[in-house]
């Protein structure tokens, strides 16, 4: 982008980056779901971020993971929303960056 006076290809990193924050905590979340029974219907996590410039370089400031679970009754969602906390807190990536982590979780009962 014309803002960082760079292309697109140094993106990459930053981009990876979040995605690899997503993913840590998705991992996390599915080993602590199952290790409780947490009986759930399907999950996904969208994630986003700001990039920003600092020190003529690029760096994901912020980062906003929104899991999506989808669980059969509404009698699990105080466990769920345990497990998702658990599953930031337990992330050894999440924890080791000084990169503001948001969640964002969305719960739905079919």
């Amino acid at each position: 982008p014309r803002f960082f006076e760079c292309d697109e290809r140094h993106l990459v990193t930053p981009i990876s980056f979040i995605a690899v924050m997503n993913g840590c905590l998705m991992a996390i979340f599915l080993a602590i779901a199952e290790n409780s029974k947490l009986k759930f219907i399907n999950s996904e996590c969208n994630a986003g971020g700001i990039v920003e410039k600092i020190n003529k370089k690029l760096a994901a400031t912020e980062i906003t993971l929104k899991p999506k679970i989808v669980i059969e009754f509404t009698e699990h969602e105080d466990q769920l929303k345990k497990i998702l906390e658990m599953s930031k807190g337990e992330c050894l990536i999440i924890n080791a960056v000084p990169t503001k982590i948001n969640s964002e979780p969305i719960i739905e009962v079919p």
